[in-house]
């Protein structure tokens, strides 16, 4: 009996060893253990972003090639309408803006006119600065104008005519109207415009426009004015009365 109580005690005192083993090994892996799960998840999203890499790679190719024709477009741009003249030199410069300023209307009646089918018949305004020499900032000049009248031979002629105002020698800015006339063929047509001028050498800063007229404006800091929405026709209001 005393040999049965002992092999007793042995067994209980095994399990107790074991139960506290237990616990131990419980309370030291289970930290580990979820340590292992935390690794685990970071690794697996860290292999779904390296996943992703290339397509991000790719994005920002397409990006930066964008980037690259839109700054070319707008070189050429600049290259084609704008003022080549510099700011650097602002008394001379006064006088070179003065000479030019007067040019711009014949040059774009000219280019109107070249279409057999439509005929400019408004007038155009561009002035001069006057003689105070112009800031190393000013980016552009703004000129609105009110009087831009056609007279084309159909509808569709109007039509094909305004796709391609990006063709004239400066660029244009379609108003928010149109007033259409007359029986066709021989339609008059009657709109605002307005023409951007830019100086490509324009000191970065408080850039300032300059609207006809001579009256300048400041327009934001930093990274210059804002450019021209666009040299097409906007969708507006328009009328059209036949």
């Amino acid at each position: 009996m005393a040999k049965l109580n002992r092999i007793h005690m042995l067994a209980v005192a095994l399990v107790v060893i074991v139960g506290v083993a237990g616990i131990f090994f419980m309370a030291l892996m289970k930290p580990r253990q979820d340590s292992i799960k935390t690794l685990e998840a970071n690794t697996a999203k860290e292999l779904e972003k390296a996943a992703e890499r290339p397509q991000v790679e790719a994005s920002l190719k397409a990006a930066e090639l964008e980037k690259l024709q839109i700054e070319a477009r707008w070189n050429e741009i600049m290259d084609a309408k704008m003022s080549h003249i510099s700011l650097k030199d602002p008394h001379q410069a006064m006088f070179e803006i003065n000479a030019e300023s007067p040019t711009y209307a014949k040059g774009i009646i000219d280019a109107i006119n070249s279409n057999p089918n439509v005929r400019f018949t408004g007038s155009l305004g561009f002035s001069g600065i006057g003689w105070k020499p112009p800031s190393q900032s000013m980016e552009s000049r703004v000129f609105r104008q009110r009087n831009v009248r056609l007279q084309v031979q159909d509808f569709p002629t109007l039509l094909e005519w305004l796709r391609h105002t990006e063709e004239l020698p400066r660029v244009m800015e379609l108003g928010d109207s149109i007033t259409i006339n007359g029986p066709s063929p021989g339609l008059n047509v009657a709109m605002s415009a307005t023409f951007y001028i830019y100086y490509r050498d324009a000191l970065p800063g408080a850039t300032k426009k300059t609207t006809a007229g001579g009256r300048t404006r400041a327009s934001g800091g930093g990274g210059g004015g804002a450019r021209p929405r666009g040299t097409g026709p906007r969708r507006g209001r328009g009328r059209s009365r036949r």
